[in-house]
């Protein structure tokens, strides 16, 4: 019996050509060849990776991109040959339509039904083509290049590209990196590689991250400034503003997570490990020494020093610096370390960069500070949770702007990832509040006496809220009423809003626009339309790749003249490339939207500067995580109680209730399994809205009691977290809480570490999440 092989090469996906030819060879004279025309490179490139077909027929594809199949019947051969044509032929011919006639495989076209579907496509991309403007390309690519050329010709010496113009002559500078500039200048240079292939933008691309590379702590940080030489040379250095010894982590700000991915970009495109290795650094210390365990929020900053729980600040500490002991929402400091961890979980698939962060959807109701419908946060708090300054104007008041731009994006994730409906109520809840609070058009029409001489008619938000929604601002760590002018200090008693002080209105950074995009979707659509927003295929098939090209192709003849700004000049040659075939599939490839930032950040996923963070890594769904599972609450609803009830009157509840005890003796017991002996941190969540402190026994397998206290308020809808050290034994364990008195609205407890088992723990299955 004759030994044959089909012997075809990677010229399939070259598009070089307009056929690409396949033999059947033997050891004797006969020979079946194939051949097949551009349509059907694709197909038949896909049915060759087709995981069982290479294992059946003992497929192999070569270093240099050939594919190799071997057999020794001709069975086989007929096999293969038919996996290649039912594609191409529509699904229509069998065995018997095919012969082999002058060792040419030739169909009975009376038999298959043509066009095939890869066919039209191709006609319809070649169709398009032809229709895109040249000289609208030519245009725009001499636009791009320009502005790429001129930075690297002003800069290129240095290796950064700040974003202000800067005279830079000397043969060292020293270079500010606050904000996190730095990393998406150099990100521009790496896509314009991508677009281009042009090695020189990789290179200035390169010089960024290797500046980065330089000044890394040895402890994985990066500093808030950098002294850099002409050639590139950098040495870390202490910032002119924060001045933080070298080796403090300040995540406030962007300090930390754009370098990050700006390394992760630089390994992606390069494949070397020295970046790779750099951005798992800085992910290792914030997992293993930044992130709070019990929270999952993240400090201002970073110092490695031990403060007392309560102590937001030792003595010594710079206010101005931000909080180093407590959670942040200021400027993206929880923000960008939970991002952090989710990259690390991508990048590794390792969930213990996760379990902490699983924590952090809780933290949302922990930290908020509205009573009645009042909704909003603070910007920092200490470990307890509870509100504490930090520059002289920012107060223990809500800031309004903490919600569109760090809150409101969490319960998006948190919604979608456990499914649970208290997000939603609140997403729904807090931009309602703030529509009703928004000046000319809020329900509260100023009329403060200040007012009455003013010229300017207040538009938007105050600077503060109290918890029940009054306006309010803080200077000089004091908090002043809108409506009391007459506490404010004097020089402001003077100064009218038509001058500029303070208190004033604004919309900077308060604007709804992109929530109540998204809020829309949720009404239309539910739940369900926000995990399709998430949900993607970051590894496309080449048939998927040539209907990324025809949607390209549209877009740019959809242009009918050169677009004004820059970007939208990149967007075009973008589409033209792609489309036309001169950007890979690597390259153009993308998943379901990555972890928006603000919510008015919301863009096209095809948008060639869609943010470039969520990019670096090639993922399908970046809430596709078990953060379900690494909650561990274990709900007292669950538990067994007596002398109790269940309730879900409140709000902010985890689970399907809470558990509320009797004026008398009432208890609440989990049973709870665990791995291993020791002490563990253990957090109760509850609320006491009494106005009176409530105590409850704390016992763990019999032991002595341990008196807790819970505080009173006068809102049953504060739900807070307390922290205690439980002494757990390997195997069954029972942990009760009790009370002679009546105690507070119990919700849940949870570990810091997530390795224990209970009855009363709520599982969220992760395709019951992600798949519909």
């Amino acid at each position: 019996m004759s030994n044959r092989r089909l012997v075809g090469t990677r010229s399939i996906l070259s598009g070089d050509d307009d056929r690409s030819e396949f033999a059947v060879e033997g050891d004797d004279d006969s020979a079946t060849g194939l051949k097949i025309g551009a349509a059907g490179r694709l197909v038949f490139w896909k049915q060759l990776c087709h995981a069982e077909f290479r294992r059946q027929y003992r497929i192999g594809i070569t270093e240099n991109g050939s594919t190799r199949v071997e057999s020794s019947t001709i069975a086989a051969i007929t096999a293969i040959t038919l996996f290649v044509l039912e594609p191409l032929l529509g699904g229509t011919a069998t065995a018997q339509d095919k012969t082999v006639v002058g060792g040419k495989v030739q169909v009975r076209s009376d038999q298959v039904v043509l066009p095939t579907a890869g066919d039209r496509q191709q006609e319809t991309l070649d169709a398009l083509l032809a229709k895109i403007d040249a000289a609208t390309y030519a245009k725009c690519e001499k636009a791009v290049r320009e502005s790429l050329d001129k930075l690297i010709e002003r800069y290129g010496e240095y290796g950064v590209y700040p974003p202000k113009n800067r005279d830079w002559t000397t043969d060292s500078v020293k270079v500010d990196l606050e904000e996190g500039h730095l990393p998406p200048a150099a990100a521009r240079f790496l896509r314009a590689y991508e677009t281009f292939g042009d090695d020189a933008y990789l290179q200035a691309g390169l010089r960024t991250a290797n500046f980065f590379y330089q000044i890394q702590h040895e402890n994985g940080s990066f500093p808030g400034s950098a002294i850099l030489e002409r050639g590139g040379k950098a040495t870390a250095a202490v910032a002119r503003k924060h001045k933080h010894p070298l080796g403090v982590a300040r995540i406030e700000d962007a300090y930390q997570y754009p370098a990050f991915c700006l390394m992760l970009y630089a390994y992606k495109l390069t494949g070397e490990e020295k970046y790779l290795e750099s951005a798992k650094k800085w992910g290792d210390l914030f997992f293993e020494r930044v992130q709070y365990h019990d929270w999952g929020c993240s400090p201002d900053y970073w110092d490695g020093k031990t403060r007392a729980i309560g102590d937001a600040y030792a003595s010594g500490d710079d206010r101005d610096r931000g909080v180093p002991n407590g959670g942040s929402y200021s400027d993206h400091a929880t923000y960008d370390g939970f991002m952090t961890t989710m990259a690390m979980y991508h990048l590794t698939k390792d969930s213990k960069y996760l379990k902490y962060s699983s924590k952090l959807g809780q933290w949302i109701f922990l930290t908020h500070l509205g009573e009645g419908a009042t909704r909003g946060w603070a910007d920092n708090y200490n470990r307890l949770n509870e509100p504490v300054p930090a520059r002289h104007h920012e107060g223990l008041n809500i800031e309004p702007r903490t919600a569109n731009r760090f809150t409101l994006p969490m319960m998006i994730w948190f919604y979608v990832m456990t499914g649970e409906e208290r997000y939603r109520i609140l997403f729904e809840e807090t931009i309602a509040w703030l529509r009703s609070m928004e000046h000319p058009h809020g329900s509260r029409a100023p009329k403060h006496p200040w007012f009455e001489e003013a010229s300017l008619t207040p538009v938007g938000w105050p600077s503060e809220y109290l918890p029940d929604g009054t306006e309010a601002w803080t200077a000089g760590y004091k908090s002043y009423r809108y409506d009391q002018p007459s506490t404010w200090p004097n020089a402001l008693q003077e100064l009218s809003i038509a001058e500029g002080g303070h208190p004033r209105y604004t919309t900077l950074k308060v604007q709804l626009s992109g929530a109540e995009k998204m809020l829309s979707l949720l009404q239309s659509e539910g739940l369900a339309g926000w995990r399709r927003l998430f949900k993607g295929n970051a590894r496309w098939t080449p048939a998927q790749f040539l209907e990324k090209r025809i949607e390209a192709a549209r877009r740019c003849i959809s242009t009918t003249v050169v677009p004004e700004s820059l970007d939208e000049r990149w967007q075009f040659v973008w589409d033209a490339r792609l489309a036309n075939g001169k950007v890979s599939l690597k390259s153009a490839a993308y998943g379901g939207h990555g972890l928006l930032k603000w919510t008015e950040s919301f863009t096209d996923l095809w948008a060639v500067h869609y943010d470039w963070t969520a990019r670096v890594i090639a993922v399908d769904n970046w809430l596709d995580v078990p953060i379900p599972t690494l909650q561990g609450f274990m709900e007292a609803e669950k538990a067994n109680f007596k002398g109790a009830e269940v309730k879900q009157e409140g709000w902010g509840y985890s689970g399907t209730g809470y558990v509320q005890s009797n004026a008398g003796a009432a208890s609440i017991s989990w049973q709870v399994n665990s791995p291993q002996t020791g002490s563990f941190k253990m957090v109760i969540v509850w609320a006491n809205g009494s106005g009176t402190d409530k105590q409850m026994d704390l016992v763990v397998n019999g032991s002595t009691p341990q008196v807790m206290t819970f505080t009173g308020s006068t809102n049953w809808n504060k739900w807070n977290g307390q922290v205690v050290d439980v002494a757990m034994n390997t195997g069954e364990n029972v942990i009760t809480l009790s009370s002679n008195a009546g105690g507070p609205h119990i919700d849940l407890i949870y570990f810091t570490e997530p390795i224990f088992e209970s009855q009363s723990i709520k599982y969220t299955p992760l395709s019951w999440v992600l798949d519909e």
